[in-house]
């Protein structure tokens, strides 16, 4: 079970203070992506001449994060270190750790086990592309710092916005403050579709756990996560995980500010590249406020 479950009306003033550890997995096939993945990891595909992976890496530094593991598939090793061998982040240090087959966000999280200890922990997919201020990741931990609880990132979409998504869990919730849910039901993922003139709430690759994430990974799908997927062509992705914390009462929304992209799908790819021309330095600042550079 992960660690307190349940918000209670005299928890509103506590501090549950800061995450100090973030996750980002980077071990998929890029099969939204294809051809170009093939030869190219996904994660280190340009938006705006920088690698999305690194705009991950520099989200999480200005969130606070001091450590951060990427989890790789192991032939993504020497273009990932060889990139910030050149380009190092600055105030964080990284960590590596291999994912051998993709079977999912979750069992790259349980693979970052030793690197999480019994501390709580963010995980951010470098796939999903914020631009604003504060950090989407900031935004979502300051909803930890108030509540204490596991939190997903949530944003609001349009018709026009859900042909740019990947497939999500379609999520029932209750409102708890301005921007805050309490969600009360996460369901199997399936192609988002909005009806014109609405807007629908869809989780993204933002997440804030407690400690415990790891036991109740393993407590969830106990033959995927010690690695029998892939003799049934299984994968552990986090919408499992997000059940059982519902049924603990200990999973909370939080909805997000800023620009969002889903650079893992050809249509959000296609429409971050043109959002970010190579005259315009939105992009850039992300990274380059990360290393106490002017934008």
């Amino acid at each position: 079970m992960v660690d307190r479950p349940v918000m209670r009306e005299q928890d509103q003033d506590v501090d549950f203070g800061p995450i100090l550890k973030a996750v980002i997995p980077a071990g998929g096939l890029g099969t939204r992506l294809r051809p170009v993945t093939y030869g190219i990891p996904k994660e280190m595909l340009p938006v705006h001449l920088r690698p999305m992976l690194e705009y991950a890496v520099a989200e999480a530094a200005l969130s606070g994060i001091h450590d951060i593991c990427l989890v790789l598939a192991p032939e993504k090793e020497d273009s990932v270190r060889r990139y910030f061998e050149a380009v190092p982040p600055q105030g964080c240090s990284l960590e590596y750790v291999f994912q051998p087959r993709p079977l999912g966000l979750m069992d790259a999280v349980r693979r970052a086990a030793d690197f999480i200890g019994g501390d709580r922990v963010a995980v951010l997919l470098p796939d999903n592309l914020f631009v604003g201020h504060p950090p989407a990741l900031r935004q979502l931990l300051t909803v930890w710092r108030r509540f204490g609880t596991n939190v997903v990132g949530l944003v609001r979409v349009g018709a026009e916005e859900a042909m740019a998504l990947g497939p999500r869990g379609p999520i029932r919730a209750e409102a708890v403050e301005g921007g805050v849910y309490r969600i009360q039901a996460f369901q199997a993922k399936a192609p988002v579709r909005v009806a014109a003139e609405e807007r629908h709430l869809v989780s993204v690759g933002r997440y804030a756990f407690a400690p415990g994430v790891v036991d109740a990974i393993r407590s969830v799908a106990p033959s995927v996560a010690e690695g029998g997927a892939a003799r049934r062509g299984l994968e552990l992705d986090d919408v499992p995980v997000l059940q059982r914390l519902v049924a603990e009462e200990a999973l909370l929304g939080a909805v997000l500010e800023g620009e969002y992209y889903d650079v893992g799908n050809p249509v959000g790819y296609w429409r971050a590249n043109l959002r970010f021309s190579p005259g315009e330095e939105l992009a850039a600042k992300i990274v380059l406020a990360s290393r106490g550079r002017e934008g």
